[in-house]
């Protein structure tokens, strides 16, 4: 297992400075502090003790550290501040300091406490937080109100950030993210904001497939995390090389040619990949053809700057599809397939 990232935290508090229950408590193990209070940290990180709020509320958004049960502090992670458990960072075994010390979603903890992992630290060594990952699927159950459940690199895990304002099919980025709801899809030079699919991996949409989400496992299954996407990037093919996208809907030839248009490229020709290549790279179209450029036009078969085919495809139709077996073939324009997009190189 590779060491863990650590986020540096910030604490929130209406601060007792360097007092001395700061110099005495200890957060990581709640101890230090007289009959009622309880460790936690003033907003520069030092130790001091508080009365704690009355009821448990790992999780909850937070003003201060009076808002905080027993065990926890008013911590900002990602830009969101939260009420989280204390620990001792281990780079090796983040689960290990929060193991204990939680309670269950049944006895008013969060859904999600059990898998926190001690990866965020204070600045001063030793502080950490057990930081709870989110489950994009279910990120309003698992986030407080306006944030969004996000992928960072390195985590290894979903967090709950600060929510971005970027829409559906918006350009995102660690910079720009999406709004709650959305998660940041991988596209050819950066992102795309998608819905997540569900645990099961599973688009409601039908005009969707799944896209792994590199970087981060489901906090529950451990599988792949996966957002809903239109337009699936399939990497780099070809001679010369170009990208290629697969596209989930099953749309007549111009409105596939429309789409490859949107995306910044156009229908894929077969004279720097071929059929085969274009048939294993889309496999998850299934047996359903893709659209390729090919059409003919007064009885001749052309590319779409004149070029002839070099073997004529067999069928009915003035359109062209690669099928799932590879071979080219003719098809009705208002018939449906999935487009197969060549970006601009």
């Amino acid at each position: 297992m590779r060491p863990a990232l650590l986020l540096p935290i910030l604490a929130l508090a209406v601060g007792c400075g360097e007092s001395s229950s700061a110099r005495r408590c200890e957060p990581t193990d709640n101890t230090g502090c007289p009959s009622g209070q309880h460790c936690t940290v003033d907003r520069d990180g030092a130790p001091v003790c508080l009365a704690p709020a009355p009821t448990y509320v790992e999780g909850a958004a937070c003003e201060g550290p009076e808002d905080c049960g027993e065990g926890l502090g008013c911590l900002r992670v990602l830009g969101v501040a939260r009420c989280l458990r204390f620990c001792v960072p281990d780079t090796e075994a983040p689960l290990d300091p929060c193991a204990e010390g939680y309670r269950d979603a049944d006895e008013g903890g969060h859904p999600l406490t059990a898998v926190a992992r001690c990866l965020a630290t204070l600045v001063r060594p030793g502080i950490g937080a057990c930081t709870m990952p989110c489950r994009p699927e279910e990120a309003t159950v698992d986030c407080p109100e306006g944030a969004a459940c996000r992928v960072e690199d390195g985590l290894e895990m979903p967090l709950c950030g600060a929510a971005g304002d970027v829409a559906v099919d918006g350009a995102c980025s660690a910079e720009r993210p999406c709004q709650p709801g959305l998660v940041c899809a991988p596209r050819f030079g950066g992102g795309v904001c998608r819905p997540p699919a569900d645990a099961e991996g599973r688009c409601a949409d039908q005009a969707s497939f799944a896209q792994v989400l590199p970087g981060a496992l489901h906090p529950l299954t451990g599988g792949d995390l996966l957002a809903c996407v239109a337009c699936a990037p399939l990497g780099s093919l070809g001679s010369p090389s170009a990208g290629y996208l697969i596209c989930a809907a099953v749309v007549d030839a111009a409105t596939a040619r429309d789409t490859c248009a949107a995306e910044g490229g156009g229908l894929a020709d077969l004279r720097s990949i071929s059929p085969a290549t274009l048939v294993a790279a889309t496999a998850r179209a299934g047996g359903t053809p893709r659209w390729i450029a090919a059409r003919r036009t007064d009885g001749a078969w052309t590319w779409p700057d004149g070029e002839m085919l070099d073997d004529i495809p067999g069928g009915e139709g003035d359109c062209a599809v690669v099928d799932a077996d590879g071979a080219v073939a003719a098809r009705p324009c208002s018939a449906g397939a999935h487009p197969a997009c060549a970006l601009d190189r």
